[in-house]
């Protein structure tokens, strides 16, 4: 009884869980990195091209846009796409305005580049140099030739994400995830979340983060609001999820071994509400406490030093007031779970 039990209860929860999505198109070749820009949607196919089709007529087929060896991951920076070539050891980008999306090598001389994500001025590039390193490089795309690295590890990064000051990163060798403060002199992983099996892509967008668990079949949801970072299920029983794009609140999920891409509707963790509050700190700088005011609620909150370590932590009562005279004189960063952040000087 307890067996027949337990394969109803997978039965329904795969049934749900396939409920929950739609087909966008099928019949494609091992999709990896996806990219939607009105009715066109964009993804690299893991061994071959670039392709793009349109959504409201996919029965028309896709149209290849790059001919290549191998596409990764991409990102948009203004009017133009870059995507990583792991097989030829570049990043290529096109230009979204124009009628024709013509490939142009954008940054070349990489030695296997995997994840890439971009702000307002950067673009981050995670690049394995050799077989047991990893570089996280950036450059302006005005010039792409002057990178800069700003992270180096044994980590297997495979995929980024950018959110404020935080780069958030896969690493496959660990299968987790793990931030990095790139506003601070020294950059340090922290842990973030745990427990995938072979995560292949990860994004993000106000405190919210998605990761895709290849192996597993999983796109996993990390509240970044809580000071556990807890982990929750939008999606499983799929069949090798890699790449994924988000609009609004549509999230679209490519899948190596069926060879389609896949639609869903999820619901994100916002930091409108907090970051609509005037929420201020004072004395600044400081010897013995900080004053913070303007919180609706209790948060949670962690003090950074410029080394990237959490050197205090603990619960803030609305308009309370936080304890410094312990720390060594320097400058931190304060941040609380909801994602609002300040500098501060303990003098």
């Amino acid at each position: 009884m307890k067996l027949l039990y337990t394969l109803l209860l997978i039965t329904v929860t795969s049934i749900i869980s396939h409920a929950q999505t739609e087909d966008v198109i099928t019949g494609i070749n091992d999709p990896t990195t996806i990219f939607k820009l009105n009715d066109l949607m964009f993804y690299g196919e893991f061994f071959n091209n670039l392709r793009v089709f349109d959504i409201t007529s996919p029965e028309l087929g896709t149209e290849a846009i790059s001919n290549t060896s191998g596409i990764y991951r991409s990102t948009r920076f203004g009017d133009e796409l870059y995507y990583t070539e792991l097989n030829r050891a570049r990043i290529s980008k096109i230009n979204l305005t124009g009628q024709q999306f013509t490939p142009i090598a954008a940054a070349r001389e990489l030695i296997r580049p995997f994840g890439i994500t971009s702000d307002e001025e950067y673009i981050y590039v995670a690049d394995r140099i050799t077989e047991d390193s990893t570089a996280l490089v950036r450059f302006r795309p005005a010039d792409p030739e002057n990178r800069t690295v700003i992270f180096q590890t044994i980590d297997y990064i495979v995929s980024l994400c950018k959110l404020d000051n935080y780069i958030y990163y896969l690493d496959l060798t660990t299968a987790s995830v793990y931030l990095l403060d790139i506003s601070t002199e020294v950059v340090k992983p922290e842990l973030v979340a745990s427990g995938f099996e072979v995560p292949t892509d990860i994004i993000g967008r106000d405190e919210t983060l998605i990761v895709s668990d290849f192996e597993s079949g999983r796109i996993v949801k990390i509240d970044l609001s809580s000071p556990s970072f807890e982990q929750s299920n939008i999606l499983t029983g799929l069949d090798q999820p890699t790449g994924m794009f988000l609009e609004e609140n549509d999230l679209y999920i490519g899948i190596f071994e069926e060879g389609k891409i896949i639609k869903t509707t999820i619901q994100l963790v916002s930091n409108k509400d907090f970051t609509e509050n005037k929420i201020s700190l004072f004395p600044n700088p400081t010897s013995n406490y900080l004053q913070v005011t303007g919180q609706q609620t209790d948060e949670f909150y962690k003090v950074i030093n410029t080394s990237g370590s959490v050197v205090l932590k603990g619960n803030l009562e609305k308009s309370g007031i936080i304890e410094v005279h312990n720390l060594p004189i320097g400058n931190y960063f304060i941040r609380f779970q909801t994602g609002i952040k300040f500098s501060f000087v303990k003098n």
